[in-house]
């Protein structure tokens, strides 16, 4: 470890909303990290169950622990910007109630980091009941300046390496000068939007590559329950991309990158609708407020004119003109496929 580094304290933030189940296997995984100077956030969202019981109990036996509690469930944005504002480490870092850190990933970002660093990113581990997917970007392991890193979104840095905000360490004083702080309003996807406003704040970037981070498939999780306006409000936590990529000037060689993932978000927005199994009408009522959005409309725009991807050019071309019983059927087979994929992955097939 790198001397300077020694006695930094990094604050943990971990938000919970009934997680009495798995929120101390969380925390012990913070416990058992092989750097110690650590300041470990409980937030307390308005849990109906005994997690605020679990809370105290945890505070009692570990003085590096703080809890705050909210009386009322607030969602992840307060829950997550009230746990920032209380942080007190020269670092900062996430983790959900129900995943959980490697050992050593603590101590392993902040080797990567040195004076001019102000995000560490890493790779994740998606952990389902008898597998593993790990993630990483197809980076160097290395210190960047922070326009060399994000020249390098989409294709070297997938969607998912970006977003994963616990897979990542940030330094918190730059975080204070962030220009577009998440507002409380923005109630979806506060993990990328963070991300994004962080590396607007940067100065270096530095990449590990080694999965720090265990993210726990639990179907009770947000990613496995229906989203309202899924679309809308994702696009509102993506607002800072494009400025993102104007600051650190590579726009006009990544907006076709970025205006693809916006397509994967219509796409996830519409299948969801089947998942779920909301019905045709609920189905095309997402559709047309889709098509009828002025990020679908920038999108599209862009897909048409610049990218000769036949996939994407064939989805925007699918949605700009409407045809929904198509991409119904689709939908309804991606369905069934992942049915028959979740199944054979839980008998550990």
């Amino acid at each position: 470890m790198l001397d300077y580094q020694i006695n930094d304290l990094v604050s943990i933030i971990i938000p919970a909303f009934n997680s009495a189940d798995y929120l101390e296997k969380s925390v012990g995984s913070v416990q058992k990290q092989t750097y110690s100077q650590i300041q470990i956030i409980l937030v307390n969202d308005g849990s109906t169950d005994n997690t605020g019981d679990v809370c105290k109990k945890l505070a009692k036996n570990d003085e590096r622990i703080v809890v705050i509690d909210h009386t009322a469930n607030m969602g992840q944005t307060i829950t997550r910007n009230d746990g920032v504002a209380s942080a007190t480490g020269k670092w900062l870092t996430f983790l959900d109630s129900d995943d959980e850190f490697e050992t050593d990933a603590i101590e392993s970002m902040l080797n990567m980091a040195d004076d001019d660093v102000d995000v560490v990113f890493a790779g994740f581990t998606k952990v389902f009941n008898h597998s593993k997917e790990c993630y990483y970007a197809g980076l160097s392991e290395g210190i960047y300046s922070r326009d060399e890193f994000v020249c390098r979104l989409y294709d070297e840095i997938p969607a998912s390496v970006l977003t994963c905000i616990g897979s990542k360490i940030y330094r918190t004083s730059s975080l204070i000068n962030r220009k577009n702080s998440i507002r409380n309003e923005v109630t979806t996807n506060f993990d990328m939007a963070f991300v994004i406003d962080a590396l607007l704040a940067s100065r270096k970037v530095a990449y590990l590559n080694k999965s720090v981070y265990n993210y726990i498939q639990n179907k009770e999780s947000i990613t496995h329950s229906y989203r309202d306006n899924m679309f809308s409000r994702i696009c509102e936590s993506r607002k800072l991309i494009p400025e993102l990529l104007e600051t650190c000037h590579c726009y006009n060689e990544r907006i076709v990158y970025y205006q693809r993932t916006q397509l994967d978000l219509a796409s996830a927005s519409l299948f969801q609708e089947i998942r779920f199994g909301k019905g045709f009408q609920s189905y095309k009522y997402v559709f047309d407020g889709i098509i009828a959005s002025e990020e679908f409309q920038k999108a599209f725009r862009v897909i048409r004119e610049r990218d000769h991807n036949v996939y994407y050019s064939l989805f925007s071309l699918l949605l700009y003109q409407r045809r929904y019983f198509v991409l119904f059927i689709y939908y309804e087979l991606r369905k069934i496929y992942g049915t028959v994929k979740s199944v054979i992955r839980n008998n550990g097939r």
